[in-house]
């Protein structure tokens, strides 16, 4: 893993912040080393969970692109975020944090 996933606060720490964030606060700002290591997970777990492509050719990191990835409904590319190991990541950080509410473009309102 990254030296920058040691870096960053724990899931602990952020929890505890969560009431102070301001409106607007983004879910890609609150990476950890444990969601990383989940994210790696999903890979081992199911070898068919990999880093999808968005149409336009982006791995599918962060809500942006894994909401990308979800809205696209050609076919082939219907299910892949089904098989996205950041889709995942995103939605166990989404339910994580039960006090924060995260709007379509993944930031807390």
């Amino acid at each position: 893993m990254c030296d920058s996933s040691f870096k960053a606060s724990t899931l602990a720490d952020l929890l505890i912040q969560q009431s102070t964030w301001t409106s607007g606060q983004k879910i890609d700002d609150l990476n950890t080393a444990g969601a990383d290591f989940q994210h790696e997970m999903f890979h081992y777990i199911n070898q068919g969970i990999v880093d999808k492509l968005t149409p336009g050719g982006n791995r599918a990191y962060g809500w942006a692109n894994c909401a990308l990835l979800a809205s696209k409904s050609d076919e082939g590319v219907k299910s892949a975020q089904l098989y996205n190991a950041d889709n995942y990541r995103l939605f166990a950080l989404a339910v994580f944090f039960d006090r924060t509410w995260w709007n379509a473009q993944g930031q807390k309102y």
